[in-house]
């Protein structure tokens, strides 16, 4: 049987396996806000999904997604910023972030794809915590680095009730954190002749950047202080 590729986000291949055993997303309408990686997209359109929106908040990084993204039509990728999105009330069913929206503009966000959500649709959040508070000042160099503000773990669930939002299901992945960092350590040291194509597409933009992140999370152990929860959140009918 052939191996599961890997996709190279926080959260890695558990995140989108659970929010696959958890919904039908059969002749739905979906939003994947954030870098959407090649297989991660693979992955929903074989559950003949009605269509799958991407939207990126870089344009820097837009041609690279629409050059690596599996050519169907059921796929549209462009640019805006995700507190502020063009998309009508209640349009998707669901909305599927991977780390993307663990930013300072995590609270607009959170009313965006509210707004965007049909009654009853489900968000499914990967979300950056923080969970021990004496956090190195190097980890905290690599957060900001990134442009991500992680949560603190005791606020999510607040923070998403407030919202608007019922909390069905939390999911702990935080393990997947160390193995990511972890690859994107094995992939630069073995260099790009041994990357997959889609590895190669992912980390093409920044690979200066990740294996900086990847050397202090793994030096400092970064998961003692970082945590990755996927939150199953669910807009009222």
């Amino acid at each position: 049987m052939q191996q599961e590729a890997i996709i190279l986000l926080p959260g890695m291949n558990e995140q989108s396996n659970a929010f696959l055993r958890h919904h039908k997303i059969k002749e739905t309408k979906m939003l994947v806000m954030g870098t959407a990686a090649p297989h991660l997209l693979k992955k929903f359109l074989n559950p003949f999904v009605a269509s799958i929106d991407v939207i990126i908040d870089n344009e820097d990084l837009l041609l690279t997604e629409r050059l690596s993204a599996p050519k169907d039509k059921k796929i549209r990728i462009r640019f805006m910023d995700f507190s502020n999105t063009d998309f009508a009330d209640n349009t998707f069913d669901f909305v599927y972030t991977q780390g993307a929206a663990s930013t300072l503009q995590r609270v607009k966000i959170l009313h965006e794809v509210k707004r965007i959500l049909k009654p009853g649709g489900v968000y499914c959040l990967g979300e950056l915590a923080y969970i021990k508070g004496d956090v190195p000042v190097s980890i905290r160099s690599v957060w900001d680095t990134a442009g991500i503000s992680p949560i603190e773990l005791e606020q999510t669930e607040g923070c998403y009730t407030e919202a608007g939002f019922t909390l069905l299901e939390t999911t702990d992945l935080s393990k997947t954190l160390y193995a990511m960092y972890e690859r994107y350590k094995e992939v630069m040291q073995n260099g790009a002749s041994k990357m997959t194509e889609d590895e190669l597409q992912t980390l093409r933009h920044d690979l200066i950047r990740l294996k900086h992140e990847a050397e202090i999370f793994i030096k400092m152990g970064g998961d003692k202080y970082t945590g990755y929860f996927m939150y199953e959140l669910q807009k009222p009918l």
